[in-house]
C-alpha cells in the first residue's frame, strides 16, 4: 500500500507491506531499501486521497517535494516565491531549511487531502487459492509477486485456509485484486506448465529417453485436459517424475496440446509388458 511517513517532518514516500497482528503499526518499506524496513505507527502515516488542478500562485502555501540532506525526496510545506514557466522556487516552511527551484508537477496546492490514517480505515478481503497453487504462493517472492501486480495493496497467505488475505486502505485495490486473480492463477500455471515441459525436454536430451519402439514397443497413450495438467505433471514435474519410478514403467513422455486448449497426450511406455502379463490373475 503506497504511504507517506513523517521522519522529522519530512513526508518520505514508502510502501507498507503487512499490518501488526495487534494492527497497530505497519510494516513499512523505502524505495530502494534506501532506510530499513521497520514498524511505522499508524500516527506517523498518511494516504495522499486526492489532488486539485487549483492553480499556485505567488505566496501560496503548498507541498513541495524536496531534496533532502540524505539524498532522498519528501515532501514538506512551502511558501511561493516565484513562478517560472513549469518551475516554482519555494521556501520551505516546516521541517528542515530549503530554498529550491522545483518542477510544477513536483508541488501540490493547498487543496491536496489526505486520509490520516487508522486501523479503522483499513478494507479485507479474501481470495481462495486453488489447491494445486498452494505450494507456489506459500513461497513469499510468489506472492509479492501478485501483490505487486495490483498495487496499494497488501497481501498475506494462510496456507492452512487456502486463502490470501488483502488489506488495503481503499476499496478499488481490493475488487482489482479480486478480478485479477482468475488471470494470474492461469498464468501461474502456464508458466508452471511451460517450465516443466522444459525440465522435461532436458531431461530426455540428457538420459537419452528418445527411444525406438523397438526398446519399448508397448504404449499406452490418454489425453489430459490442458487446464489440469498442472495437477497431472505437479510442482515441478514430481507426479510425472514419481510415475517413472513405478515398477516396469520405461518412461513416461509429455507432449503438450499445441494451444487453444487442446488437451495434452501423455504416453507411458512398458517394455516389459510380457511380465507384466505373467503376473496377471487370470
Amino acid at each position: 500500500m503506497n504511504i507517506e511517513v513523517n521522519i522529522d517532518g519530512v513526508y518520505y514516500p514508502a510502501t507498507a507491506e503487512r499490518i501488526s497482528e495487534d494492527e497497530k503499526t505497519l510494516e513499512t518499506s523505502y524505495p530502494g531499501d534506501w532506510r530499513p524496513r521497520e514498524s511505522v505507527s499508524f500516527a506517523n502515516c498518511r494516504v495522499l486521497q486526492a489532488t486539485t488542478s487549483h492553480p499556485i500562485h505567488k505566496g501560496d502555501i503548498i507541498e513541495a517535494l524536496f531534496q533532502q540532506q540524505n539524498g532522498q525526496t519528501g515532501w514538506q510545506k512551502a511558501s511561493v516565491r516565484e513562478i517560472k514557466a513549469d518551475f516554482i522556487v519555494v521556501d520551505s516552511v516546516d521541517g528542515p531549511q530549503h530554498t529550491d527551484v522545483v518542477a510544477a508537477n513536483k508541488c501540490r496546492s493547498s487543496g491536496a487531502q489526505y486520509l490520516r490514517i487508522t486501523p479503522a480505515d483499513l478494507r479485507t478481503d479474501t481470495i481462495s487459492v486453488p489447491e494445486d497453487l498452494v505450494d507456489h504462493f506459500s513461497v513469499e517472492k510468489n506472492l509479492l509477486e501478485f501483490q505487486n501486480t495490483v498495487k496499494d495493496i497488501a497481501m498475506t497467505f494462510d496456507k492452512e485456509k487456502r486463502e490470501i488475505k488483502l488489506s488495503s486502505f481503499g476499496t478499488i485495490s481490493l475488487k482489482k485484486a479480486v478480478v485479477l486473480s482468475e488471470m494470474f492463477f492461469r498464468d501461474v500455471r502456464l508458466k508452471n506448465q511451460l517450465r516443466a515441459r522444459a525440465e522435461e525436454a532436458e531431461r530426455m536430451l540428457q538420459h537419452g529417453s528418445q527411444r525406438s519402439d523397438r526398446d519399448s514397443p508397448f504404449v499406452d497413450e490418454f489425453e489430459v485436459a490442458a487446464d489440469l495438467m498442472g495437477l497431472a505433471i505437479g510442482t515441478h514435474g514430481s507426479n510425472i517424475q514419481r510415475a517413472r519410478n513405478v515398477e516396469d514403467v520405461d518412461d513416461i513422455q509429455v507432449f503438450e496440446g499445441g494451444g487453444d486448449g487442446q488437451p495434452c497426450i501423455i504416453k507411458v511406455r512398458y517394455p516389459k509388458i510380457l511380465k507384466l502379463f505373467s503376473r496377471a490373475d487370470f
